[in-house]
């Protein structure tokens, strides 16, 4: 989903403990040539 400069993205994310797969979700702030910022929320 984008709404602007904002770019939201679901993720699965591995390497924890085993072979444990977690949701998260990253929130990417995008400039003209570039990720300025990124968040994460598990």
């Amino acid at each position: 989903m984008t709404h602007g400069r904002i770019v939201i993205d679901q993720e699965r994310v591995t390497g924890f403990m085993g072979d444990e797969t977690r949701a998260a979700m990253a929130i990417y702030e995008v400039g003209q040539d570039r990720i300025e910022r990124v968040w994460f929320a598990a």
